[in-house]
């Protein structure tokens, strides 16, 4: 069998419900698979999480929508570029296509399938051929169907049919379906030029196509002694072009021959016999002056004739009489050899004739009609005679009853592409890989993963939950490991305020006259960007410490910074400390110096913040400093 890209789905199968099911497959796959892209990098960062170790804190972000996609390259724009920001950019990448997929899912599914012709066999109504026909005329319109029935089945030409499909069916010919009594072997001539081009009288009556050497030489050798009879008949039809000249005859010979019958149950049938038929096409005949006065029936007179051409098709049939016994013998089955020639030859020419008579008038020259042109009308016409019984002898049902045969039939199909049904395999097997995954890993960090957030709506809720907590249980918050950025510090986020200036003053002059210095852990009461060299009298500042416990933010946060441009403020009720950006690693974690009043500690207020920042960006404690809350905020709420 040869490849094909294509995949023949059922015929029940309408391509109208493929389309639609293909439709939503298509993007339920695009939404399924963002699902799972976006959370296998979240699954990188986590696998981290769970093992103790830093890292950066954008890895921890999903991008599940268009808008979240954009809005980050919006924010980072080059940056976005850069290898710091690669799992963000696969993220835009991947969210942007599938979601562009998912649109365009319906355009997919109509050009990923196509409706077909396909044969399937079924269960088709018909008619039996009866013997008891001699002879059919004025119906040619079902003589037509017939014959473009037959060329579109591919009938064999060497078989006569003895079963007739509903013509609604579309029916296939195979031949394990069909059974004959009649096989045909036939030989053809085409377009033999006519050496002797002259018409010797003009006297109708006397037969002058059937004594014109080129139709009676057809036939001669049928005249033999045992034969029971052989004979022929003819018609034609012409197209006159000026009084003295036919332009064209169109000229049909059929015969027939039958050597002997056999004695078979005794009734006499035939086995054997030959038909032939010719096709004679002359130009130019001289035309009978009187026949337009009405004084002759003969359209032509004696006269050399311009050009003569004929086709024939001479066959030889058999019949298998094995097939039936008894009565069926003369009941059932094709009767070729019980037929009205003269009927025939009338039933080529009404055939023939529209075709022949405007291409004539056209001036066109004539299609050309082959041996198997004959043949098949000859099928044609033998099927139609013999299944007409019901309509020309009154045939009841009874006598003629209707059959029921399993054949092939010619129905739609549709079709889906291979390449198409391996794409949404490949994709289906990821997402059930990755989902898989995905849940696995969880379950077995559950605890270590508890309030590791994967989505906006994680990081709302947590927000909402700290806010609401008391500062004794913030406290006692254990969180797991530190998250690293260049560029980025996560926490809960809510709205910040900014100091008024003499509120900072208070706690820039306590800071500066306390001498007591201690290890504490401290939740800000609110953070602020500075720039560097602001503040700069205050001579306490973090130092770097590993993390050993705890620190405000649901992560600990660690600080790398290689070129910094910028310096962090973080500023409790009673103290204030201030970090800036030396060249190189910088850490801070739980452990912290500051400076603070030993006597207001216990009257401390704690209050979380979240804030990020792009590396690029310059912000000032007094200036700006809520225009980039808001910027940063659009990233992290979808807003």
């Amino acid at each position: 069998m040869a490849y094909t890209p294509w995949i023949t789905l059922p015929p029940e199968w309408k391509l109208q419900d493929v389309q639609a099911a293909l439709n939503v497959i298509i993007a339920f796959l695009c939404a399924a698979s963002v699902f799972v892209l976006v959370r296998h990098f979240w699954l990188l960062a986590a696998r981290k999480v769970a093992r103790q170790k830093d890292i950066p804190a954008h890895a921890l972000l999903s991008l599940n929508t268009i808008g979240e996609a954009i809005d980050v390259i919006w924010l980072l724009r080059h940056e976005i570029l850069t290898s710091r920001y690669r799992s963000l950019l696969f993220q835009c990448v991947f969210v942007l296509v599938l979601t562009l997929c998912t649109l365009a899912s319906g355009w997919l599914a109509r050009f990923s399938t196509r409706s077909v012709l396909t044969i399937v066999p079924r269960q088709v109504e018909g008619s039996l051929a009866m013997r008891d026909t001699f002879s059919l005329l004025y119906d040619i319109l079902d003589i037509s169907e017939t014959f473009k029935a037959l060329e579109k089945a591919n009938f064999p030409q060497h078989k006569l049919a003895e079963f007739w499909p509903n013509p609604v069916s579309n029916w296939q010919y195979n031949n394990e379906q069909w059974n004959s009594s009649w096989h045909m072997e036939c030989v053809y001539n085409e377009s033999v030029p006519v050496p002797d081009t002259r018409i010797v009288t003009s006297d109708c009556t006397d037969g002058v196509w059937g004594q014109w050497p080129p139709i009676y030489n057809n036939w001669r050798d049928w005249k033999t002694e045992d034969s029971d009879y052989a004979y022929y008949t003819n018609d034609g039809i012409t197209w006159s072009e000026t009084k003295d000249t036919v332009k064209d005859v169109l000229l049909f010979a059929h015969g027939l021959e039958i050597p002997k019958y056999e004695l078979r149950d005794n009734i006499n049938v035939t086995s054997f016999m030959r038909m032939r038929t010719v096709a004679i096409h002359l130009q130019g005949v001289p035309r009978n002056s009187s026949f337009d006065d009405g004084l002759t029936s003969c359209e032509w007179s004696k006269g050399p004739i311009q050009a003569a051409s004929y086709t024939s098709a001479t066959c030889e049939l058999k019949r298998d009489l094995d097939l039936r016994t008894g009565h069926d013998l003369d009941t059932w089955g094709a009767s070729p050899d019980i037929s009205s020639l003269d009927r025939v030859a009338a039933a080529y020419t009404q055939f023939y004739a529209g075709r022949m008579r405007r291409e004539s008038a056209a001036n066109a020259p004539l299609t050309p009609i082959t041996g198997r042109e004959l043949v098949t009308f000859y099928q044609a016409y033998q099927v139609v005679k013999d299944t007409a019984g019901t309509i020309y002898y009154n045939v009841t049902d009874k006598e003629k009853p209707k059959t029921v045969r399993t054949i092939d039939v010619q129905v739609r199909a549709a079709q889906v592409s291979m390449t198409c049904l391996i794409v949404c395999a490949v994709m289906t097997l990821t997402v059930l890989v990755g989902i898989t995954n995905y849940w696995l890993f969880l379950l077995c960090n559950l605890k270590r993963l508890e309030k590791t957030p994967q989505s906006k709506l994680d990081w709302m809720l947590q927000t909402l939950k700290t806010e609401n907590e008391s500062p004794r249980t913030k406290a006692r918050h254990k969180l797991r490991t530190s998250i690293s950025s260049s560029d980025q510090l996560f926490s809960d986020i809510t709205p910040l305020t900014k100091l008024d200036q003499d509120q900072h003053q208070q706690y820039r002059s306590k800071s500066l006259t306390s001498s007591i210095t201690t290890r504490e852990v401290i939740e800000p009461d609110e953070i602020i960007y500075s720039t560097p060299g602001s503040h700069s009298d205050f001579s306490q500042q973090i130092t770097s410490s590993p993390p050993s416990q705890p620190f405000w933010s649901p992560f600990q946060p660690s600080y790398h910074q290689a070129q910094g441009d910028y310096g962090l403020g973080i500023s409790g009720r009673h103290g204030y400390s201030k970090i800036t950006s030396p060249p190189g690693p910088y850490h801070y974690s739980s452990q912290w110096d500051t400076t603070y009043d030993p006597g207001a500690v216990k009257d401390m207020r704690y209050k979380k913040h979240v804030l990020s920042m792009a590396q690029s960006e310059y912000v000032s404690s007094y200036s700006g400093t809520n225009v980039m809350i808001q910027k940063l905020l659009i990233v992290f709420s979808g807003s």
